[in-house]
């Protein structure tokens, strides 16, 4: 293994401070340490650099403090981008390094204890990396991302933030009081306070307890604050306690701006009510009053390092550049793939076999789909080890293509009107060539979808000011985009309309559709129109055929389970899913998510989400539709609202690919991908 050089550690030292001086010259320093690059070197000391080979990105902590002590990279979840004419994304792996009385490698290897390791090439897969220039990008994501979450149900109330659907409003603080402010009792104990205005509140009770357990010191919290004169889902947050003034204590950034617009709108509808009722009824809308400590059994705190959406501290301290605030420094950000370096030279490899149901699976923990499918064995030959539980290699790339011809496409590129796009955009398919689906126009899948949700007028002042910021090179903006997914182990199918038509005649498949919440109504568009022209088989024109098929394509809710429910609630609802025996039923995993849009809404809980969902719902005879994996590409490209979790493009028409290779691939001939 070959470490960072001197230069590379001073580099990466320089850019960190550098960061700092940013924030300081912005005259707001104490924001510096709540994200990213910052955060890991106020509280932990650390600085990490990443160093580019030819087959992998291999990400050290070179902080003078900490550099030869650090052993957890288990608690630094990263993402990691190496884009060139192919593109591979995911999360590096965690690797301790065992250290011998003899090593071969250079002294380099016997100052860490751990490092990080994206493997990108030779890591098992047969076919050799397509030569080129390749972009490295690595950001990090989140420390302590798998820590547990324990939720307790919160005392009954009337008011914002109750969702049944999903289970009572509950939170990670066990003792929470509802319908009054902190008590005078815990007040006295803890007298000191800050306000901090949250970014999207929908579940102020869940989203105070967590700020009190990321903040050092805090004793208690309480919502709304007491400054607030009309607390709203727009215009809320927490008020935290301390039993000592502390140093590292947040103070808000919007506080002022808050009462101001309240204070506004107070005087607005006190103008415009009768003059007989000098007070109008606004006090508050319809927030929850209430407070608790951080204290539980559960000590294990995760904490979002990222600049993409934090509903905790989006508001009040965005990074000052979201390119640069959260990246891990590289020297040389570009790799070259030279065709004649020996990792290259490798013989032609025999036609893989086709994707099966087991080529899906994500094998976090065990199961016995995963263990048997010895394709995806960590393939690591430095003696080093895997940590964390999670480590696993990526399973596929995507490889660009050339922007077809005219004559390989005529079916002119076109974005669909009307309900087909109504989200986002999405392109006609060719009946005969599915191969041109797969033309994107990324530029456009955000142009005209800026943030909707809450306090986002600010959000998108904030996206503004950042454009010129950018140094990375994003796909979000490339017009011509052309790119298919291939595992390394396996082939996908495409179809035809015609094909389609036939396989669904002979699996007597009559309808396709799917099912859940937004990310299925995203998804529902994508499968319309692929299908438009595909011919389903029809029960009522044959007698009635009790044997017709319905396919189901759910996406379970995930987004909403991770935000409202701990893991054990997770197994008992996905118990309750239930396949009839004329059902064909896949589920859509977690995408590759880089923000934390509501509490406990992170990669990490994905993660841990996919592992239950794997186990609970494979025996049920249910299929997974891997687009963890291959949305790790997109994370940051192509999510709407840029929010990092509703991953749209490409990703959502391999979705569609996948299925219809699942149920045809052994029923007609089709095109290998």
């Amino acid at each position: 293994m070959v470490g960072p050089d001197q230069d590379l550690i001073e580099a990466a030292t320089e850019f960190v401070l550098s960061r700092e001086q940013a924030y300081a010259n912005a005259q707001i320093h104490a924001r510096w340490k709540m994200r990213g690059v910052g955060h890991l070197y106020h509280y932990y000391n650390l600085t990490l650099t990443a160093l580019g080979t030819q087959n992998a990105v291999l990400i050290f902590n070179v902080h003078p403090a900490t550099s030869r002590s650090f052993q957890d990279c288990h608690l630094i979840t990263l993402w990691a981008i190496v884009q060139g004419p192919e593109v591979f994304a995911g999360m590096p792996q965690a690797i301790n390094i065992t250290h011998t009385g003899t090593s071969t490698t250079n002294d380099n290897d016997k100052k860490y204890k751990c490092y990080w390791k994206f493997q990108f090439a030779n890591g098992g897969q047969q076919q050799a990396v397509l030569p080129g220039n390749y972009t490295v990008n690595v950001k990090l994501m989140q420390w302590n991302g798998m820590a547990k979450v324990q939720l307790y149900a919160a005392p009954q109330f009337s008011g914002q933030g109750s969702d049944s659907q999903y289970g009572p409003v509950s939170s990670q603080c066990p003792h929470t009081h509802t319908g009054q402010f902190i008590s005078t009792e815990a007040y006295q104990k803890a007298p000191f306070n800050t306000t901090l205005i949250g970014f999207k509140f929908y579940e102020p009770l869940s989203a105070c307890c967590e700020m009190c357990r990321r903040t050092p010191l805090c004793q208690y919290w309480a919502t709304p604050p007491h400054q607030l004169p009309l607390p709203s889902r727009s215009g809320n947050g927490c008020e935290l306690f301390f039993h000592q003034a502390a140093q590292d204590v947040p103070h808000s950034q919007v506080l002022e701006e808050t009462i101001r617009k309240q204070n506004t709108l107070i005087a607005q509808e006190k103008a415009a009510a009768p003059a007989s009722n000098n007070n109008p009824q606004t006090t508050t809308k319809s927030v929850v009053k209430a407070w608790g400590s951080p204290q539980s059994d559960n000590d294990q705190v995760a904490y979002f390092l990222g600049c993409g959406w934090s509903e905790l501290f989006h508001n009040e301290f965005p990074c000052l550049s979201e390119d640069l605030d959260d990246q891990v420094w590289i020297h040389q950000p570009i790799v070259v793939i030279d065709p004649t370096s020996t990792t290259q030279k490798q013989a032609p490899s025999p036609q893989l076999p086709l994707c099966e149901a087991q080529d899906e699976y994500v094998a976090i923990n065990s199961n016995e789909f995963s263990l048997t499918n010895q394709r995806y064995r960590l393939d690591n030959n430095d003696n080093h080890t895997a940590t964390n539980p999670t480590s696993r290699q990526i399973i596929g790339r995507w490889i660009q293509k050339p922007h077809p011809t005219t004559d390989e496409c005529p079916m002119p590129y076109e974005i669909l009107k009307g309900p087909y796009s109504s989200q986002n955009a999405i392109s006609r398919p060719d009946p005969n060539r599915p191969y041109c689906w797969y033309r994107d126009d990324l530029s456009l899948l955000n142009k005209h979808k800026p943030c909707k949700q809450i306090n986002c007028r600010q959000h998108d002042q904030q996206q503004q000011q950042q454009q010129q910021q950018q140094t990375t090179s994003h796909k979000q903006y490339h017009q011509e985009w052309m790119a298919v997914w291939n595992n390394y182990h396996c082939d996908y199918m495409d179809f035809t309309d015609q094909q389609l038509s036939q396989c669904f005649q002979t699996l007597k498949i009559a309808s396709i559709d799917t099912r859940g919440a937004s990310i299925s109504g995203f998804m529902k568009k994508y499968f319309l129109t692929r299908l438009a022209n595909v011919t389903m088989y029809s029960p009522a024109q044959n007698n009635n055929d009790p044997e017709a098929k319905y396919v189901w394509v759910k996406t379970l809710h995930w987004p909403h389970l991770l935000w409202h429910q701990s893991m054990d609630a997770w197994e008992a609802t996905l118990q309750k899913e239930k396949r009839k025996a004329h059902e064909i039923v896949f589920w859509i995993t977690p995408f590759f998510i880089s923000s934390e849009r509501e509490t406990y809404l992170h990669l990490g809980r994905a993660m841990q989400f996919m592992d239950v969902a794997e186990q609970v719902l494979t025996p049920k005879g249910y299929q997974m539709i891997n687009l963890f994996d291959p949305s790790a590409a997109f994370t940051y490209d192509t999510a709407g609202q840029q929010d990092g979790l509703h991953i749209i493009g490409p990703p959502m028409k391999l979705a569609v690919t996948k299925v219809f290779h699942h149920l045809c691939s052994k029923v007609v001939e089709g095109t290998r991908i």
